[in-house]
């Protein structure tokens, strides 16, 4: 196991009401090396507050979280998180972008550009390497952020809604695009998501949240092969058990 989350609980203070708001409760899971985990839930189930503890920018209220068998004591390199929000610098270029991190740890000029150059071709954006953000459409965009920490090479990969903010199509295509690129990179992925049909598109396993307090309500193994038809019987029924769990009464 690459990542151990253990009895992890995470309650935030509301000095303003008085009353404590428990976001997570008792979360226990274990992550494979390589393994495609997509987290699904309500809105306010915790599955974001979950990405940043692991990512370490956030503490558990009670629990821990270990990565290759070590606590995590705080942000690491090696667990790199693409946020819900676009974090792209707009006075550099899409390549300065992806080059940041590796400036940040003192990597030379030479070797940076040649990490930010593969890893802008195996997010799909050979030719934009000079483009500035505003040049660039929001699936670029996205596509920039997540060259920017595989150049980090990280352990782990984190991934928060990265693609809610985009319309169908272009989510679509960035979804085919990611699992290229995680069948390529060969990363441990957690991903965090509302979509369903995302969720299967990509996961090797889903984990179903309850609404909040956030807690492990479900877990599936998808085993069926991909890229995934997704109008296959398995697939439907899948998406069909899945809707009724999330949405009770759906028909």
């Amino acid at each position: 196991m690459i990542l151990e989350i253990q009895n992890v609980s995470k309650v935030f203070k509301n000095e303003k009401q008085k009353k404590d708001i428990t976001a997570l409760n008792n979360i226990s899971l274990r992550v494979k090396k390589n393994e495609f985990l997509c987290i699904i839930g309500p809105s306010g189930c915790g599955k974001t507050t979950l990405l940043h503890i692991i990512a370490g920018l956030e503490s558990p209220t009670s629990g821990e979280v270990y990565l290759q068998e070590k606590q995590i004591p705080g942000p690491c390199p090696c667990r790199a998180i693409v946020f819900q929000e676009s974090a792209i610098y707009p006075w550099r270029t899409a390549l300065e972008n992806v080059e940041f991190g590796l400036e940040i740890q003192g990597i030379s000029k030479k070797k940076r550009r040649e990490i930010g150059l593969k890893h802008l071709e195996i997010a799909g954006l050979k030719g934009f390497e000079h483009s500035r953000p505003h040049q660039l459409s929001g699936g670029m965009k996205r596509k920039v952020e997540i060259a920017r920490v595989l150049a980090l090479n990280p352990e782990l990969l984190l991934l928060d809604e990265p693609f809610a903010a985009l319309d169908e199509i272009t989510r679509h295509h960035l979804d085919i695009e990611l699992l290229n690129i995680w069948e390529k990179e060969k990363k441990t992925v957690i991903l965090v998501t509302h979509a369903i049909e995302e969720a299967i598109l990509l996961a090797d396993r889903i984990i179903l949240f309850s609404a909040h307090p956030g807690e492990v309500k479900d877990e599936y193994q998808v085993d069926f092969s991909k890229p995934r038809d997704m109008f296959s019987r398995e697939v439907v029924e899948l998406r069909k058990e899945l809707r009724n769990k999330l949405i009770p009464g759906y028909p």
